[in-house]
């Protein structure tokens, strides 16, 4: 797998041990999996669309509350949906694969800022 740099052969793991319970070395995480990788992605966004909602509402900042939407609706639709539907391997009807999944969810993105835009300023 390439990485910055060179070459990775293995995956690296992030190993969470809880001493003492029937859980130690029970969690593994890939780091270099893009799913791994993409939940890291949404947990992160999700929680600064959190901060930019409240700061949005105790700040009476019009912008940073459709900055906290642009958030969830960016990890919501194009993270989740878009690379989930986009990693399904080809078929039948579709002989080059999903991968414009992620396009078609990025667009509709578009769509949810456009409308929120015109929501505030309307």
């Amino acid at each position: 797998m390439p990485i910055a740099g060179g070459y990775q052969s293995d995956p690296v793991y992030l190993q969470v041990s809880l001493p003492g319970s029937r859980w130690q070395n029970m969690f593994k995480v890939n780091l270099f999996d893009s799913k791994t990788c993409t939940l890291i992605g949404i947990g992160t966004n999700l929680s600064l669309m959190v901060l930019k909602l409240q700061a949005g509402i105790f700040g009476l900042s019009y912008a940073m509350i459709a900055d906290a939407i642009h958030s969830a609706s960016d990890s919501l639709a194009t993270a989740y949906l878009g690379i989930r539907l986009g990693e399904k391997p080809a078929d039948q009807n579709h002989p080059y694969g999903h991968a414009n999944a992620e396009t078609i969810a990025a667009f509709f993105v578009a769509l949810i800022i456009l409308g929120t835009g015109v929501f505030i300023v309307g």
